[in-house]
C-alpha cells in the first residue's frame, strides 16, 4: 500500500507547480533539518529559489507543515507584498534599535569580548546602567511610559562612563566618539545611519583598504554554507572550552588565553 501511495505521489502531476527538470540547478546555498535549498536558472535565465524538503525521516507521507507552507506561498502573490527576510515581533522595533546594536558589535571588534551580556533581562538592565548611565526620564524622555519600566529594578546614580570604560580597549578617538553616539539611552538622539557614515572615523587617516584587493586575497568561498562544513574527524575537532558567565560588574573583561 505504501509503495502504490509513493508511487501515485511521483506520477501526480501537481497543479500550478512547474517540474523540476524545468530548472537547472546552479548551487545549494542552503540546508536545514527539513529541507535544502538550491539557487536555479529558469528557462527565461530568470534565477530562482528552489527548496527540497527532506523526506528521510518522515514515516507519515509528506509533512503537513510543508503542505501548509506551500499552501501560504501560492496565496502570498500581491504587489504590496515583500519577500520575508525575517521576522522581527517587537512593538517598538526600528532603526535605533539597529544602531545599538552595531555600536554592540563595533565595540566588540576592539575588547574583543561581548559588552553588556546579561543572563537575564534584570541584569542586562544592570549592565546597561553601568555602562550607558542610569535609565531615567530626565535621560531618555517618555520611558516612563513603557510598560515594564515601573516592574524593574533600575540602577540609580550611575553616571554615563561609555568613554571612559572604553578608552583602554578603543585607542582611536574617534571611534570611541561614534561608539558613544551609538550607545545613547534615548533612540531618538542615538546616531542615525547617515550620521554614522559621515563621522569623522570614517573619513580620517587610516582610509580603508581597496575591498576588491583584500578579497583577491581569500581563495576558499566565504559563502556560509560552505564555510561551516568542517571534516568530519574526531581527531580534527577542537576541544570544548568552558564558557565564562557574563561579569556581574562591566559585562566585558580582558580576554584570558
Amino acid at each position: 500500500m505504501k509503495v502504490e501511495i509513493c508511487r501515485y505521489i511521483e506520477d501526480y502531476q501537481f497543479s500550478y507547480c512547474d517540474a523540476s527538470s524545468k530548472y537547472e540547478k546552479v548551487a545549494k546555498i542552503g540546508q536545514g533539518t527539513f529541507g535544502e535549498v538550491f539557487k536555479a536558472r529558469g528557462s527565461t535565465n530568470n534565477f530562482v529559489a528552489m527548496k527540497k524538503v527532506l523526506m528521510e525521516n518522515e514515516k507519515e507521507g509528506f509533512p503537513i507543515t510543508a503542505l501548509r507552507e506551500i499552501k501560504i506561498l501560492q496565496c502570498l502573490n500581491h504587489d504590496n507584498v515583500v519577500n520575508l527576510i525575517e521576522i522581527c515581533r517587537e512593538r517598538n522595533y526600528g532603526p535605533p534599535i539597529d544602531m545599538w546594536g552595531v555600536g554592540c558589535i563595533m565595540a566588540e571588534m576592539w575588547i574583543p569580548t561581548p559588552i553588556m551580556q546579561g543572563a537575564t533581562e534584570q541584569q542586562q538592565l544592570t549592565l546597561i546602567s553601568q555602562l550607558c548611565g542610569s535609565i531615567t526620564p530626565d535621560v531618555w524622555p517618555g520611558v516612563e511610559n513603557l510598560p515594564l519600566y515601573s516592574k524593574m529594578e533600575l540602577p540609580k546614580g550611575q553616571k554615563r562612563r561609555v568613554k571612559e570604560r572604553l578608552k583602554p580597549y578603543v585607542k582611536d578617538p574617534y571611534a570611541c566618539d561614534l561608539l558613544d553616539k551609538m550607545l545613547q539611552l534615548d533612540p531618538l538622539k542615538r546616531c542615525g545611519t547617515e550620521a554614522a557614515l559621515n563621522h569623522d572615523f570614517f573619513w580620517t587617516d587610516p582610509m580603508p583598504c581597496d575591498l576588491a584587493n583584500m578579497l583577491a586575497q581569500h581563495k576558499h568561498s566565504m559563502f556560509e554554507y560552505y564555510h561551516r562544513k568542517r571534516p568530519n574527524d574526531g581527531h580534527m575537532r577542537q576541544p570544548q572550552v568552558k564558557r565564562m558567565k557574563p561579569s556581574q560588574d562591566t559585562g566585558y573583561q580582558d580576554r584570558v588565553y
